[in-house]
């Protein structure tokens, strides 16, 4: 699944969920902050996944929050 500037993927029990918005640092808005909560809860509820893994892009995770999505 893709979307949100996210990727979520499942590989040999692991959920990944990269944080994609190199533009703007990984800058976090508040819907990739909801998206990112329902991933979480499908993880959750998935008897196969066994851990989950928060990445970022090369270089930087995240930079925080994005202010002007927050303002």
């Amino acid at each position: 699944m893709q979307g949100n500037k996210h990727i979520v993927t499942t590989l040999n029990k692991v959920l990944t969920i990269e944080i994609a918005r190199p533009e703007k640092k990984n800058a976090i808005t508040q819907d990739m902050y909801q998206a990112m909560a329902d991933a979480l809860r499908a993880a959750d509820a998935d008897k196969t996944v066994r851990a989950v893994l928060i990445t970022g892009q090369p270089g930087i995770f995240t930079s925080g929050n994005d202010l002007e999505d927050f303002m």
